[in-house]
């Protein structure tokens, strides 16, 4: 379905399907850490700038009438230096840092128009209006922010320019026009062209002779990572950052199948919309160290939709224990403790994630730091609240693998095999006792290596969350990889089928974890000697797209050089576990 027609057809039953409302992009400067990084950089090239001139004052470059503008410069070579400060060290938030690159911009603005004026007046060079224009650019090259940010920006820096020329050509007794006429033109065709970069941004893909997207926006894609039913991951590449992120897509193929079947299509594209952006914005929302980060949010006109997050070098649970096999208690409480800081602050925030599971809990390396837990996928999150739940449902599909995450609406949402029992029940009142109970569903499967139910049937798994008793996670081991007493109690209690049982929050779960006395410690030490000896090498390391309901491309076990001898990474032997969830992470390996 190539043709411009079908594309046509197809863009119009996406306006259709998708209200006015709800087409706008995610800010990328809803991350307060990119905000800070373009303050940070635009104030130092204010003050960089305006330190120069003092500079090359005394040394006769610049004109004795523009040495009466000198306070001017002094001033904005202050408020650089205060906004690098602010940009570096302040504890403020997005708000407090948009209104501090607003007023950098702004007196940046008045600044280059009345040197323009004062250059022109002395005869010096023509009344061009360059550096305006130039000032304008500057603010959408460095700061990285959101398409309207930009756009609104920039018509103001033209219109300030405007304003300040025109009472330059008032006072002087010039004439308004003498001076808005010339001068302005290249501001706002500055303006314009800022304007119209991020409109052509905003839902613009580019595409290769082969039809496959090869630019979205401001992101380069430059290698697919995973690709599933009904989506696809792209490693790229931000055009002015240069920062390497993962593009989760929604296929444009199954979009234009969906929208061109009819009214079922039509509402099963709003339904898919509606999903990706609540898990983009809700994602975005949240600022633990261990909760994935989400960057920008964007439909690609008539194509689908797509979100931007950052890209994790590690590997999930799942894939963890598939690969290693169960794990040793000192690093399951390391990697609960980091799980319970991204729930902890989901649910002071009044969200409730509801799909925790080995998929969704991924293990990284995050600079010099390793088993840096990120916790992914919020696309079931809600708000601790009653909810009203669509009339119908679905069982989605991702990948080579069943997914068995059963979202039908009205009666279950979440994952069967880590389930809560009143999630099962349909309860609308849930809160973060659900997600303590999934949390231990992971547990007893990083203990070992085995579902807390093994059953032939997500709705047989679901009846046993409601009936069955636990077993002890040493019922399930040799004598050789037995789990701790009090650790086997903490889990029990995470388990409890009824929630007022089990710990109430987060907090009391982390303080219990930190209490555990187990005879061996698990710490950066330990995770670095793992990683050197699991995944050291450009071989055996891998980058992974943390990406939210589907499965990439399934990969077999690799080799690679430990201390000097060749050897296969084993999966886990006789208790291999069928995952219900297909994995959110398309592995790929490094340099391969």
């Amino acid at each position: 379905m190539e043709t411009g027609s079908s594309h046509r057809e197809v863009a119009a039953l996406l306006r259709e399907a998708l209200p006015s409302h709800t087409r706008s992009a995610l800010p990328v400067d809803r991350d307060d850490r990119a905000l800070r990084a373009g303050l940070l950089r635009l104030s130092l090239v204010v003050l960089l700038v305006h330190a120069a001139w003092f500079v090359a004052w005394p040394l006769g470059v610049v004109a004795p009438e523009a040495a009466l503008a000198g306070y001017r410069h002094g001033a904005l070579m202050v408020l650089g230096a205060l906004a690098v400060l602010v940009a570096w060290r302040a504890p403020v938030g997005r708000r407090g840092l948009l209104a501090v690159l607003l007023v950098v911009q702004s007196l940046l603005v008045v600044q280059v128009s009345l040197d323009e004026s004062l250059a022109a007046r002395s005869g010096d060079v023509p009344l061009a209006g360059g550096w305006i224009a130039a000032t304008i650019l500057v603010f959408a090259w460095l700061v990285p922010a959101s398409r309207r940010l930009h756009r609104w920006v920039a018509g103001a820096g033209a219109f300030l320019a405007l304003v300040v020329l025109g009472l330059v050509g008032w006072f002087s007794g010039d004439g308004v026009g003498a001076w808005v006429g010339v001068a302005a033109a290249p501001g706002a065709l500055a303006a314009l062209l800022v304007g119209l970069f991020a409109a052509a941004s905003e839902g613009s893909a580019e595409a290769d002779s082969d039809g496959v997207v090869q630019r979205i926006g401001r992101y380069a894609l430059t290698e697919r990572l995973g690709k599933g039913g009904m989506g696809e991951v792209w490693r790229a590449r931000h055009e002015l950052l240069t920062r390497e992120v993962a593009v989760k897509l929604i296929r444009a193929d199954r979009v234009e199948e969906l929208l061109l079947s009819g009214g079922d299509g039509v509402d099963a594209v709003k339904q898919m919309r509606a999903r990706f952006e609540r898990e983009a914005r809700m994602t975005a929302e949240l600022s633990s160290p261990h909760t994935i980060r989400i960057f920008d949010f964007g439909e690609v006109e008539g194509r689908g939709f797509y979100y931007v997050m950052e890209l994790l070098d590690g590997l999930d649970v799942h894939t963890l224990v598939r690969r290693f096999g169960r794990q040793p208690e000192e690093r399951v409480r390391y990697i609960l403790l980091q799980a319970c800081d991204s729930l902890g602050e989901a649910h002071a925030r009044g969200m409730v994630h509801r799909d925790v599971k080995p998929a969704n809990v991924f293990v990284c390396a995050a600079g010099m730091t390793f088993d840096h837990v990120k916790l992914l996928d919020f696309g079931l999150v809600l708000r601790s609240a009653p909810v009203s739940l669509p009339e119908r449902g679905e069982v989605e599909e991702g990948g080579e693998e069943e997914d068995m995450r059963l979202t039908t609406a009205g009666i279950v949402q979440g994952t069967p095999a880590y389930m809560a029992p009143e999630q099962v029940e349909g309860v609308e009142k849930l809160d973060g006792r659900v997600d303590i109970y999934a949390l231990g569903c992971v547990a007893y499967f990083l203990l070992t290596g085995t579902e807390l139910f093994r059953k032939a049937s997500p709705l047989r798994q679901m009846i046993a969350h409601l009936q069955d008793p636990v077993e002890d996670p040493n019922g399930r081991l040799g004598e050789d990889g037995r789990v701790s007493p009090q650790f086997v109690s903490l889990l029990m209690r995470m388990l409890e089928k009824d929630p007022a049982k089990r710990f109430q929050d987060t907090q009391e779960l982390t303080a219990a974890l930190h209490a555990l006395r187990l005879p061996r410690l698990w710490g950066q030490p330990e995770a670095r000697r793992w990683y050197l000896e699991h995944l050291a090498g450009p071989d055996l390391s891998a980058t992974v797209a943390a990406v939210a309901g589907f499965v990439g491309p399934a990969r077999k076990a690799v080799e690679g050089t430990v201390g000097g001898e060749s050897r296969e990474v084993q999966s886990v032997p006789a208790a291999e576990p069928v995952e219900s969830g297909a994995p959110t992470a398309a592995l790929v390996p490094r340099g391969g």
